[in-house]
């Protein structure tokens, strides 16, 4: 009678701790560990599972940070949140069908990627003030693979950037357009013929202005994996500056940075068309000698970024083949080459990255909108 007692109150607690503990993981993605701060925004519950090399995630949420806010897109309620990256407090909310790709560095406009309401299909850049709420600038685009958006401020002058790699009127050319949303215009368009990119990063240094592109050359009918590297001359108009090959191998590149003092720019490579032999690779180059730096990787990475101090540098990674496997973010320290894993929770893929101002601190954010804290003095 004693047994079955216990047997009757004990395993149906039990069963009853565990399925909260899940259920509190599930809705409070907390990471462990020291060097978390705390969390700006705790998410809302919609968890991200991680399948094979990264398929299959349901991207309710996206993130990107400006210097003081970031813009929360949060796709199944068809709404922007404006949020004060220190208290967490929403500054504003804007109704729209779009997603926000990026924020200036006055934290004043911000870049969104909308469908036209009497359209299904056709796309528009929109340029928002984030203050008033207001739209600002519409201009449709034309091109039908869109693969990569920057945003950059250059002596008070923006410039909005975005790539095809599927030109609608030649299955050889990549395009970059390039928008100055004062005028509301775009103001030049970068053709680059035989190449099919898959990655690009704007950067601005003083007053002059940097893109880089990482992709696939095929020139000569020699497919050869490329960085290329162009800068903005006093006419506005975009120059090429350096190229790099990547090798015959290349299949992929997916993240790339430029550092805050323009010296430096830094690449992810994915090499192999199939597992167990494909093999990814993590980059520095200095881009006034024009040499290369191999710096610690662990499977995929995805996206890198400096710090503004240019001594770290934060990459996001996942797994590289099918199956599971880790992922998180990885600090480097690029004196040293030493790394650091930051503790997240296995089962969220971080999307968004952003350094504090002071290089010691970074912000993470993940697909169920979770944005994080870490101190990285520890």
């Amino acid at each position: 009678m004693r047994l079955r007692l216990l047997t009757v109150l004990i395993i149906p607690s039990l069963f009853l701790a565990f399925a909260l503990s899940v259920v509190i993981l599930l809705l409070h993605p907390a990471p462990l560990g020291a060097p978390w701060v705390r969390t700006i925004v705790r998410g809302q519950g919609r968890t991200s599972f991680l399948l094979g090399n990264g398929q299959g995630e349901r991207w309710s949420n996206v993130t990107v940070f400006g210097k003081r806010s970031l813009a929360l897109t949060d796709r199944e309620n068809n709404t922007i949140r404006i949020i004060d990256m220190v208290t967490g407090k929403t500054l504003r909310e804007i109704v729209t069908n779009g997603v926000a790709v990026g924020i200036d560095s006055d934290d004043t406009q911000m870049l969104m990627i909308a469908t036209l309401e009497d359209s299904s299909t056709q796309q528009a850049v929109e340029i928002w003030d984030t203050t008033s709420g207001e739209r600002l600038i519409e201009r449709p685009f034309e091109v039908s693979d869109m693969f990569a958006f920057e945003f950059a401020n250059v002596d008070e002058r923006s410039y909005v950037i975005f790539g095809s790699a599927n030109n609608p009127d030649d299955d050889l050319v990549d395009t970059f357009q390039v928008m100055n949303p004062q005028l509301g215009e775009y103001s030049e368009r970068v053709v680059v013929p035989y190449s099919d990119f898959t990655t690009v990063d704007l950067a601005a240094h003083g007053d002059s202005l940097l893109m880089a592109a990482a992709g696939m050359s095929v020139r000569n009918d020699t497919d050869q994996g490329m960085v290329w590297l162009w800068s903005l001359d006093a006419d506005g108009q975009f120059q090429p500056r350096a190229e790099y090959p990547l090798g015959e191998d290349f299949e992929w590149a997916d993240g790339m940075d430029i550092s805050a003092d323009g010296h430096h720019l830094a690449y992810s490579a994915t090499y192999g068309t199939r597992c167990p032999e494909r093999f990814a690779t993590l980059t520095v180059i200095d881009l006034e000698s024009g040499e290369s730096s191999a710096l610690p990787s662990i499977e995929r990475p995805l996206r890198v970024t400096f710090s503004p101090d240019g001594s770290r540098l934060a990459v996001i990674f996942a797994p590289l083949c099918d199956g599971d496997g880790p992922s998180g973010v990885m600090v480097i320290d690029l004196a040293t080459g030493s790394s650091t894993i930051l503790p997240h929770d296995g089962f969220l893929r971080v999307t968004a990255l952003r350094f504090s101002d002071d290089s010691q601190q970074l912000y993470t954010a993940a697909p169920n909108g979770a944005v994080m804290v870490w101190r990285l003095d520890v």
